[in-house]
């Protein structure tokens, strides 16, 4: 999600809006404001378990978790090293509240690039803002239809009528699926409205309980289809499906896509000499988390249905698919902390969109009053709502915006950053440009 994380947007601002996490990392402060080693990773990791983390399953099982679990490494290794590239080349803009990754690429490229890494961040932030809107209309559709049995909320279901429709789902009429899907708004607008960030981000305080619950479930879920069912998918085609490894690579460039925001986060560091060692610690933990829930969920996946990761629900999550019937009661807890998290998550990424381009444009300040700002919460509310009736799949839309986010932010502004300035000081080589460096670099 970026997890289906609380704070996947509020660090995504950039130092533009000078969006501040915790509260605690900001540029000037005294030693004792400071954070530390351990904060710095924390919030590193909490900022890109971002909304693939449901999708997973079945990105594994398009590629083959084999094939699927190479690319997150490699991509993983190459996100780790571009980060790395941005946080050494700014160095000398660390001190500048506003700077950012489009500062960076301003600096060496002019307005052109800067625009160009602001537009395509602001994608990937619209792209996960739609992506926390299909999640809600999806949960809310499970909890309304099913029963406690097939861990929903409707005590009457059992009693579906000749088409299958239950009598809750009924009771909506044939308007169900835009009661769905634009239910969330008079919520989530409002919020994104705020004039400060500092209410969404303390709200957005239990995306961190709803996070551990979605792990959790997933893990019990593969463990309880692993007693019932043993190891699922045994074919070793399964395993190795190499003409989709473009899709695990479009969604993994959005996984550990935080290029924009950890400028931010890593400022105010209590021992910036840690940074890349920091850096390092956060995407590995970052890695064993998405690869892990991935893999078990395909060695042992729910009820032992193998091709079920591959159907449509899947696409739309974990939480989609049918569980064992020992899960019921933990699948109602987790769809209930996905609703939540994607209602604390919607708005605050919504804040930052707007945030950053009227900072960027014409207003030149975050909020510039409050009519322009419904307008366009608005307008970003109608562009989710309409990819969310759609029916679009939640992984179709992460993979399109991560592929074209991880091709400008995470892989080419970096690089290209790096060329520059070895250009410029005569020692600029392919091989020192493809050089991954340790701890930081040269």
């Amino acid at each position: 999600m970026t997890r289906i994380s609380d704070l996947e947007g509020v660090q995504a601002a950039g130092a533009r809006q000078r969006v501040r996490p915790h509260g605690s990392i900001r540029a000037g402060s005294g030693r004792q404001n400071r954070t530390g080693s351990a904060g710095i990773v924390f919030t590193l990791w909490n900022t890109m378990m971002g909304s693939t983390l449901l999708v997973m399953p079945n990105i594994f099982w398009q590629s083959g978790w084999v094939m699927c679990t190479l690319v997150s490494v490699i991509v993983a290794s190459l996100a780790t090293h571009t980060a790395g590239l941005v946080l050494h080349h700014a160095e000398g803009l660390m001190a500048d509240e506003s700077a950012e990754l489009g500062d960076l690429a301003a600096l060496h490229f002019g307005k052109t690039a800067k625009w160009i890494t602001f537009i395509t961040g602001s994608g990937v932030l619209i792209g996960a803002a739609t992506a926390m809107h299909c999640y809600a209309r999806t949960v809310l559709e499970h909890l309304v239809e099913y029963g406690p049995e097939q861990g929903g909320l409707c005590f009457a279901a059992g009693h579906e009528d000749a088409d299958g429709e239950g009598p809750c789902a009924a009771a909506l009429g044939k308007y169900a699926y835009w009661v769905y899907t634009l239910s969330v708004l008079p919520i989530t607008v409002p919020l994104a409205n705020l004039p400060t960030i500092r209410l969404l981000a303390r709200i957005g305080g239990v995306g961190i309980f709803c996070f551990l619950t979605i792990l959790a479930f997933a893990f019990t879920s593969a463990f309880v289809s692993a007693a019932e069912h043993g190891v699922q998918g045994t074919d070793p085609a399964e395993y190795w499906r190499p003409e989709s490894a473009s899709i695990a690579f479009g969604i993994f460039s959005m996984s550990f896509f935080i290029h924009n925001a950890h400028i931010t986060i890593m400022r105010g560091a209590a021992q910036p000499h840690k940074n890349q060692r920091n850096l390092a610690t956060a995407f590995f933990l970052v890695w064993i988390c998405y690869a892990s829930m991935g893999v078990a969920s395909n060695l042992f996946p729910p009820g032992g249905d193998f091709a079920a990761l591959g159907s449509d629900d899947a696409a739309n999550g974990l939480i989609s698919l049918a569980q064992p019937k020992a899960m019921a009661p933990f699948l109602v807890l987790a769809r209930i902390a996905v609703l939540v998290q994607a209602i604390t998550v919607y708005p605050v990424l919504l804040f930052i969109i707007r945030a950053q381009l009227f900072s960027a444009v014409y207003y030149k300040k975050p909020y510039p009053g409050w009519m322009p700002v419904l307008l366009f919460s608005l307008t970003l509310a109608t562009i989710s709502s309409t990819v969310a009736l759609a029916g679009i799949p939640i992984s179709v839309i992460l993979k399109f915006v991560g592929s074209a986010g991880g091709f400008v932010c995470v892989f080419c502004i970096p690089a290209l950053v790096h060329a520059a300035v070895h250009w410029k000081n005569g020692t600029f080589s392919l091989l020192r440009l493809l050089q991954v460096h340790s701890g930081g670099a040269n």
